[in-house]
């Protein structure tokens, strides 16, 4: 793909992370952006998200667009990266094989392993400026496994600093400090010294705003949720909803949503029904509407069977309406008609 020098360019990454808006607004973009002087650039990671997939393909049907299906990097290219990384030196005997067998293709996993193997110097420079790798003192594992520390086993393990990026992968990419802090009973200078110990391993990175801390990557926050076990998870769940601020005793507009998907986790089927029938309401009175439909349709699945169901159904019927659908929502009934014959 080649770009006029001086034209615009809109860069839109990770969009499998998009809600229906943002993904309808970047549709509209790229459909009317053709012919003018600007350019469109998306990213994304397939097999994440079916509606993002789906976008994707049609907009690449396209007679005037182009779609770059950046696959996993083949050996040679693996090989290329780490030579780059040693400032161009050729790769010490050895390092290519490890580099290759655990990144698989991945750019970020080579990063990490390099990174991981320099900071525990079985990578190193010697004297004739030439690079020495000794296998034997390789760390077992790298900057995205071995950041978090278990301890010995059990849920006895699940205590700082590991718990506070185990819960912030919870929360997502970018959570609050502060809220893992007092979901589990953290001083602020513990609290303080855990984030510090997750930026010194590569996990993650101070966000904008105070409070803010973000995952290094995407694939960083998918590595250490996936390390989460069923019962660590609701557990941690629970906390991070009990720690949530309040208005009233409910969760406060901004994070009802978090709440919603924290109280499944938990297990309480009957309270994330009622935030995510409160949360995509909300969305929809601020003009989200695809997104809050798409919020009320959780509802509506985890209402099925519940007092709750009725209502979620009919806030869905009133949803889709606003979106010009006349699909029902889950669990409900087709009919065009809800008038009496």
């Amino acid at each position: 793909m080649s770009l006029a020098a001086g034209r615009p360019v809109a860069v839109i990454e990770d969009l499998q992370w998009a809600d229906p808006d943002t993904r309808s607004v970047v549709e509209y973009i790229a459909d009317h952006i053709h012919g003018r002087p600007a350019a469109l650039v998306i990213t994304h990671r397939t097999g994440e998200s079916a509606d993002t997939d789906a976008m994707t393909i049609r907009l690449g049907r396209t007679g005037w667009s182009t779609t770059l299906d950046l696959g996993p990097l083949p050996p040679d290219a693996v090989d290329e990266m780490t030579s780059a990384r040693l400032n161009g030196a050729p790769v010490a005997p050895g390092l290519a094989a490890e580099v290759r067998a655990f990144a698989e293709g991945v750019p970020l996993l080579v990063e990490e392993f390099l990174s991981s193997v320099l900071d525990d110097d079985a990578l190193r420079k010697v004297e004739d400026g030439t690079w020495r790798y000794e296998p034997g003192r390789r760390p077992a594992g790298t900057g995205i496994v071995a950041g978090i520390d278990r301890g010995a086993g059990g849920s006895a393990w699940l205590r700082r600093p590991a718990a506070a990026a185990l819960a912030g992968a919870l929360l997502g990419r970018t959570f609050d400090a502060g809220l893992v802090s007092r979901a589990l009973h953290m001083e602020g200078g513990a609290a303080a010294d855990a984030v510090r110990v997750a930026i010194g391993r590569g996990l993650v990175q101070l966000g904008s705003a105070p409070d803010q801390v973000q995952f290094r990557h995407a694939l960083i926050r998918d590595a250490v949720d996936a390390m989460l076990v069923p019962p660590d998870r609701a557990n941690l769940a629970r906390a991070l909803l009990a720690a949530l601020p309040t208005v009233d005793g409910q969760p406060a507009d901004p994070m009802i949503a978090v709440a919603a998907a924290l109280a499944g986790e938990a297990g309480h089927r009957d309270l994330a029904a009622t935030y995510y029938l409160r949360a995509g309401q909300g969305a929809i009175s601020r003009g989200a509407v695809r997104s809050g439909t798409a919020l009320i349709e959780q509802a509506v699945t985890l209402a099925a069977d519940t007092d709750l169901a009725v209502t979620a159904r009919i806030a869905a019927v009133d949803a889709h309406a606003l979106t010009g659908r006349a699909a029902c929502p889950p669990g409900g009934r087709s009919g065009a008609s809800a008038t009496p014959r």
